[in-house]
């Protein structure tokens, strides 16, 4: 009985990665449309700052920096928070 509950637990994990997939394909379509859109009622200099931000986060995920990223972002936060009055 233990391997038929693995087997049907293996697919259902299975099943759960691919639904997990395809929402994300969704979601990922969404915005994709959303920013085409934005891009196109934009002012053009405010368009262009947005298209260089998401290349350059593109480029730093290609290069695996994200997380250097997020540690300065946390750092920039508790800087600021210490900056307030």
């Amino acid at each position: 009985m233990g391997g038929k509950t693995s087997s049907s637990i293996s697919l259902l994990l299975k099943i759960v990665l691919i639904w997990k997939i395809e929402v994300y394909k969704i979601i990922m379509d969404t915005l994709i449309e959303e920013l085409s859109t934005k891009l196109n009622i934009w002012q053009p200099a405010i368009a262009e700052q947005v298209r260089h931000c998401i290349l350059e986060i593109i480029e730093m995920a290609d290069q695996d920096v994200l997380d250097i990223l997020r540690t300065r972002t946390v750092e920039q936060d508790v800087l600021d928070l210490l900056d307030e009055p």
